[in-house]
């Protein structure tokens, strides 16, 4: 193909370091298929990000792949990157020629073509050279590669490449795709990437079985989780430079399908002595300490790990073990939490997800429904980035909504940067206004008080209690008071007001706020909020006994 045929004039052409020449290219819908007609959807179309691999037995059958998958998705923005010259790898028929130039003249194809003479450090050339600024509006990257880069690598070298490949492609939402040819490529790379097919997207071949081309897919989408080996005969029309699979010979294909990348199905539980209330399956496997569940994960382990978890749970502590293992077995890992109680808010869950939990389940879901969305998850993989430490602003934060009670001034400021902090991620907080009955000591209204989530606080004025409810929806606060008090609130108050949209709540504050509208109450933080447990049962005692019927006496 003549790439200097007017193009110069309408694209805009860049040198990298390697000398080689790329192409600016804008911005187009992508829609990815590799260059084998005739395959079905599932083994022949490329729907997630990340890196695939294909190998194939000679350069013919590489450039076919190239070239067809260029116009298979001709408003893809597609990079070319290869070793071969210019001449050699688009020395087509004129048809081809044809098609293959105006996909580079609409300024979605991007031609690169490494220096050949460094290919010990090709990889991290490559990846030096697509952070350039041309590459940002890529969404397919091919590259050519001769089966000798592989020859001298060591299988953790690879994985290491692979892996930070495949980082990298997720977290640019791009997809690439490696054509290995040679004619021991095929055999060289199931070799090495045997162990290794959990950090990448896809594993197929093209080679030669007797008279036949065989297409055999070893495993593709690693995300959708369905592992198959599948064997399709080919034929390859060179003057079209076009291979295409023998749809009507079904009996040549043989599919196998897993549900697993790896073989590592264990479920491991880690639960105090004291929950271990449920009754497992029988093939999980329940743990009481970390330590020894944690010498049980190996590295790049798809094992599932559930954590039982309740209001005394250390979130920092949690989120670092959660991190440490998901850096440790890696992305195919599954990490469950399962909450005993009501106790995690919102930002506690996002931040125990965002570290590398796959799933939450809350409190209140039956167990049976929990063990079937356990069994779900199963060849699930953590396509989240995983941060190389907890930031350290989100700590201090959480650590300021560890408090319950707060004098009048204090609980006024925090609930309005609560309120704020709320707005942020689009998630209401309520304010609720207790009108307080006198016949009732205060203190024994507070012992009532049992705060078990995080950012809900208390205040107390001459006449009324005041509680914050830290990202709770006017829907959920009646569950949440169950949880709060011992005992029903109406038969602790003598009325209820609620605020749940954060004008109403800021508002309701500033009048708060004002001297000449609420007097603080006056309470020793330190002496009457630290009741004894039985104090809840003799107040609770008292109530019923009081809302029972007088007897009545008759007298004739």
């Amino acid at each position: 193909m003549n790439t200097n045929n007017g193009a110069d004039s309408e694209q805009s052409i860049t040198k990298n370091r390697l000398g080689s020449t790329i192409v600016k290219t804008a911005e187009s819908e992508s829609s990815l298929t590799i260059g084998i007609s005739n395959l079905t959807p599932s083994h022949g179309s490329i729907e997630k990000n990340g890196l695939f691999i294909i190998t194939a037995p000679t350069f013919t059958y590489s450039k076919s792949i190239l070239i067809q998958t260029i116009l298979f998705n001709p408003t893809t923005k597609t990079a070319l990157i290869s070793l071969k010259e210019n001449n050699e790898l688009l020395k087509v028929s004129n048809q081809i020629n044809k098609r293959l130039f105006k996909v580079y003249k609409s300024g979605n194809l991007l031609l690169n073509f490494a220096n050949k003479t460094r290919t010990e450090t090709l990889f991290d050339d490559i990846a030096e050279d697509i952070k350039d600024k041309v590459f940002e509006s890529i969404d397919l990257i091919l590259i050519d590669i001769y089966q000798d880069i592989f020859a001298p690598m060591q299988t953790d070298e690879l994985a290491k490449t692979i892996s930070s490949w495949q980082n990298w492609l997720i977290n640019q939402k791009k997809t690439c795709v490696w054509i290995i040819h040679g004619d021991q490529a095929s055999q060289l790379i199931k070799s090495k990437a045997s162990t290794l097919l959990n950090i990448f997207n896809g594993l197929a071949t093209i080679k030669f079985n007797h008279s036949n081309i065989d297409y055999e897919v070893l495993f593709w989408h690693l995300y959708s989780s369905i592992n198959t080996k599948t064997s399709f005969s080919l034929q390859f029309n060179e003057i079209k430079c076009e291979i295409s699979a023998n749809i009507d010979q079904e009996s040549r294909s043989e599919t196998t399908p897993q549900l697993s990348i790896s073989h590592d199905n264990r479920v491991l539980v880690i639960k105090s002595q004291k929950d271990l209330e449920d009754i497992f399956p029988q093939e999980w496997e329940v743990f009481n300490s970390l330590e020894t569940l944690e010498a049980k994960i190996s590295i790049d382990s798809s094992a599932t790990i559930i954590f039982y978890i309740n209001s005394n749970i250390n979130i920092r502590f949690i989120s670092t073990k959660i991190l440490e293992l998901r850096k440790k077995a890696g992305r195919q890992l599954k990490i469950i939490l399962r909450e005993t109680e009501h106790c995690l808010r919102v930002k506690e869950e996002r931040l125990l997800i965002d570290v590398g939990a796959n799933l939450i389940i809350p409190y209140n879901v039956a167990f049976l429904r929990f063990v079937t969305m356990v069994y779900a998850i199963q060849g699930s993989y953590f396509i989240r980035n995983i941060p190389h430490y907890i930031d350290e602003a989100h700590d201090t934060e959480m650590e300021a909504l560890r408090k319950n009670f707060l004098p009048l001034t204090e609980f006024i400021k925090q609930s309005i940067l609560l309120v704020e902090n709320s707005q942020r991620i689009q998630i209401n907080s309520s304010l609720l206004k207790f009108a307080i009955d006198k016949s009732i000591p205060i203190e024994e209204i507070v012992a009532l008080i049992k705060i078990k989530r995080n950012g809900d606080i208390f205040t107390l004025t001459e006449s009324c209690l005041y509680l914050f409810l830290f990202q709770c929806e006017k829907s959920e606060i009646k569950n949440a008071l169950a949880h709060i008090f011992s005992l029903p609130v109406d038969d602790l108050f003598f009325a209820q007001e609620y605020f749940s949209f954060s004008d109403d709540i800021k508002n309701e504050l500033g009048l708060l706020a004002s001297e000449e509208y609420e007097l603080p109450y006056q309470l020793d933080n330190d002496q009457q909020l630290h009741f004894e447990h039985n104090m809840d049962v003799e107040y609770k005692r008292g109530i019923r006994q009081a809302a029972r019927p007088a007897p009545l006496t008759l007298i004739g």
